[in-house]
């Protein structure tokens, strides 16, 4: 039987950039880390939470998880606008509200910045692959599953035609390295999966780990989570591996089988 998940307190961030409310797990022990869970279109962070279990995993790593959760009011579906031109840019939109919670919790919890990472799903990832570019500063490791690189897009419109066919944007990523993680299914109708070899050719070094027979869902996610797929590989754990080696953690998994890196 699931065990039933950590209790998460909400929160607000306000800044000269707009505003949005969150959830924090915190852990019982002193913090070692934290990881911010962006969530997809029509989720919330409750669901996301659910369907995940990485506050389960931040228990036992001594992590700090923060859930954002995206208005209505600002995108009626519930997306991170990663595809409009207000949301694309180091200070300015969503962006900037996101690494501005961050920026609070490491001052609340005196947490180490070499020790800070970012997971997304869907728009979420693709929001993830945002802060990669504008804010490699803040966040020291990047994880995204079944979203977008970065460029391809200026409208919704542009988006839905990116999401479906996959398009090049853009040369490679000049921001310093950070270990990327870029997950996606090959099954995957809503986003295609030739947008994460895209956005691997564009990060030198990244990591690019393809799910064979996958759909739109976070891969091994809980049957409690919306768009999840319960018997796939547990992309949660090695996620959580992969930012524990990032943040030189120790590794507190069995070994995982990571694709190689992307040249």
């Amino acid at each position: 039987m699931t065990q039933p998940d950590p209790p998460m307190v909400r929160a607000r961030h306000d800044s000269a950039a707009g505003h949005r409310e969150f959830l924090v797990f915190e852990p019982a022990t002193k913090p070692r880390g934290l990881v911010m869970m962006l969530h997809g279109c029509a989720q919330d962070p409750e669901d996301f939470a659910r369907g995940t279990g990485m506050n389960a995993i931040a228990a036992r790593q001594g992590w700090v998880v923060v859930w954002p959760e995206q208005s209505t009011g600002d995108n009626a579906n519930g997306c991170w606008n990663w595809f409009r031109t207000g949301h694309q840019s180091r200070g300015f939109g969503e962006p900037a509200i996101l690494a501005g919670i961050v920026e609070d919790l490491i001052l609340d919890h005196r947490l180490a910045r070499a020790r800070v990472a970012v997971a997304g799903f869907s728009a979420g990832a693709a929001m993830t692959m945002v802060l990669r570019e504008t804010y490699p500063d803040v966040f020291r490791a990047f994880a995204s599953h079944s979203g977008l690189g970065t460029g391809l897009a200026r409208n919704g419109v542009a988006a839905l035609s990116a999401m479906r066919e996959g398009r090049e944007g853009g040369g490679v990523v000049k921001a310093p390295f950070r270990p990327t993680l870029i997950v996606h299914g090959t099954h995957d109708d809503v986003v295609s999966p030739s947008n994460a070899a895209q956005a691997a050719r564009r990060l030198p070094g990244s990591t690019l780990r393809l799910i064979p027979n996958l759909g739109h869902a976070w891969s091994g996610g809980r049957p409690e989570g919306s768009f999840t797929a319960p018997g796939f590989p547990d992309i949660t754990l090695e996620i959580a591996d992969f930012f524990a080696r990032a943040m030189g953690q120790s590794r507190w998994l069995p070994s995982l089988p990571f694709a190689a890196r992307a040249s």
